[in-house]
């Protein structure tokens, strides 16, 4: 029976990098952060048994931050593929935070091609009629966003010369589903990509936790005392 009896086992990614698997087991806790991605420093953090994932503990970990720093009022939730979920996106919105949270891609179709319900691409644009990505116009105040069909045509602008239907223009609001796969700001603008690029900024203070502060090397037993590691460890 383990000594530690609030751990529990859990994934990581293997140390060894030249191993055939990417993750391994491992016994103990897993840390979630929360951090300010422009200034690069921790705001909040809860500790867990291994097990617990990390999307789903988005709710307790805002509350957290917002405990602590009832005066933050954030712009954008940055994420990684953990935070991927609808209910999490859903979440940071009904907030009044916008998500930037990357997204897998879609399997491939019978034509290789990646798309969400067989309409949106892999980075959330609409297709038209002929099965081209759509042009992004911009968006309303509504946060609605308007797609246009792509200046080059397409294959069936081609076949049926005399159809307009290469001209239309189309709203998608992103509510719902859609919210997850085109999102608030899309993720295929310039804008989205320099705002989830500032999550290097997180990613450089786990590093340092991990290896300055020896977060990486369970030295207590106990969630209170290793707790206790982990808020010494952020100050």
């Amino acid at each position: 029976m383990p000594a530690d009896q609030d751990a529990s086992w859990g994934h990581r990614t293997a140390k060894n990098q030249s191993s055939a698997k990417k993750d391994e087991l491992f016994y103990g806790y897993k840390v979630h952060e929360a951090g300010d991605a422009y200034y690069g420093v921790p705001l909040a953090g809860i500790v867990l048994p291994a097990n617990a994932g990390d999307g789903p503990q988005l709710p307790q970990l805002r509350a957290a931050v917002r405990r602590l720093h009832p005066w933050l009022t954030p712009q954008y939730g940055i994420g990684d593929k953990a935070y991927a979920g609808q209910e999490r996106r859903q979440h940071l919105v009904d907030h009044g935070i916008v998500p930037i949270v990357a997204a897998p891609r879609p399997r491939k179709d019978d034509k290789g091609r990646r798309l969400y319900d067989g309409i949106y691409t892999a980075d959330g644009r609409p297709t038209c009629l002929g099965g081209e990505p759509v042009e992004y116009l911009g968006s309303d105040l509504e946060r609605r966003h308007r797609f246009r069909c792509p200046g080059s045509g397409c294959e069936l602008q081609r076949k049926v010369h005399w159809s307009a239907c290469c001209d239309y223009a189309v709203w998608e609001k992103p509510a719902g589903k859609l919210l997850r796969i085109i999102g608030i700001l899309p993720g295929f603008t310039a804008e989205w990509q320099r705002i989830y690029r500032m999550r290097t900024a997180i990613e450089r203070y786990f590093r340092s936790g991990k290896h300055s502060r020896l977060l990486n090397r369970r030295q207590r037993q106990g969630m209170a005392k290793v707790s206790r590691h982990v808020r010494m460890s952020r100050l």
